[in-house]
């Protein structure tokens, strides 16, 4: 597929082009950077537990004659953060971006071929995705499919690709609004700078969770990507509820049947249930409060920087 053309834009030799990488946790987007940017500075988990808890910036590094950054992201089912702290966490490093008159050249958006089904989760997780991008930037992402080598076949790989492009739950309205999609079928430097080349020359855009916190003063929970991670978060609490009644009603039923074991049994879980609903409940209660903690533990970070840059300036002119 072509990329559409941003008429009348030429880059800027001395300007580095920033790069987004995100996708879900495990879908190799650390791996990418790392093949990429030629070095070992991202940490690559190999579980589905994610080793990314912040936005990590690459190394500069030249790619024709160019200095390109790529950011390396937390996915929405990270496994040591709710999507309400990811989003504030990606959020963060936008609004930093944006107030200093910074955009990125485009986001990568990194899909694993090889997974035979594309579940309700990864659906959530890329509306949300869409959402902070805004239809107007879709035109700078690039879906990239990735981990060709555990697909049977490559027909097989191709034949799922074909799927994912047209499900109108997933890539489709993304697709239609000018992301491209784009098949990284080799794990080599060539073929990741290959998918590079393809942003390089793009017109940077803000994203549209950029303007909305920046430019329109909203606070994160009434951003669309907030309003669709609280969607997300109510769908999962309706699930957690029932199943809680699910379990509260197998251990009434053990209880009349004198099953003590079974009964305990379901108890516990219906316990394990309740307290992930109220941590649920309170993530999605506490978006907005969250992402205002952020904002000042950054402005006290770059205050702390500023500081020890002015010291290290007197120092050194005595």
């Amino acid at each position: 597929m072509s990329r559409p053309s941003h008429v009348g834009y030429q880059p800027e030799e001395n300007m580095p082009v920033l790069i987004a990488v995100v996708g879900m946790t495990g879908s190799g987007k650390s791996s990418f950077i790392n093949i990429a940017s030629n070095s070992s500075k991202m940490t690559v988990s190999d579980s589905i537990d994610s080793c990314t808890d912040s936005v990590n910036a690459s190394d500069p590094f030249d790619v024709d004659g160019r200095q390109v950054i790529l950011f390396d992201t937390p996915g929405f089912d990270d496994s040591n953060m709710s999507e309400t702290e990811v989003l504030g966490i990606i959020t963060l490093e936008l609004e930093k971006q944006h107030r200093t008159g910074q955009a990125l050249h485009g986001i990568i958006y990194v899909q694993r071929i090889s997974d035979q089904r594309v579940g309700g989760m990864a659906k959530a997780n890329f509306g949300i995705f869409r959402e902070m991008c805004g239809e107007n930037s879709l035109r700078n992402v690039i879906i990239m499919t990735n981990m060709w080598s555990l697909v049977g076949s490559d027909s097989l790989g191709m034949a799922r690709a074909k799927q994912l492009e047209e499900s109108p739950k997933f890539l489709l309205p993304a697709i239609q609004k000018g992301a491209v999609v784009v098949h990284k079928k080799e794990d080599t430097r060539e073929a990741a700078l290959d998918v590079l080349r393809r942003i390089m020359t793009n017109h940077p855009l803000p994203l549209t969770i950029q303007i909305e916190v920046v430019d329109q003063n909203k606070p994160i929970d009434k951003t669309k990507a907030g309003l669709a991670v609280d969607q997300k978060l109510n769908k999962l609490a309706e699930q957690y509820e029932k199943q809680l009644q699910e379990q509260l009603a197998a251990a009434e039923a053990a209880r009349e049947k004198r099953d003590n074991e079974t009964r305990q049994e379901q108890l516990e879980e219906a316990a394990r249930v309740r307290d992930a609903l109220n941590k649920l409940e309170a993530d999605r209660r506490d978006q907005a409060e969250k992402y205002r903690q952020l904002q000042k533990e950054l402005a006290a970070s770059e205050e702390r920087r500023r500081q020890a840059e002015d010291n290290s300036d007197t120092r050194g002119g005595c």
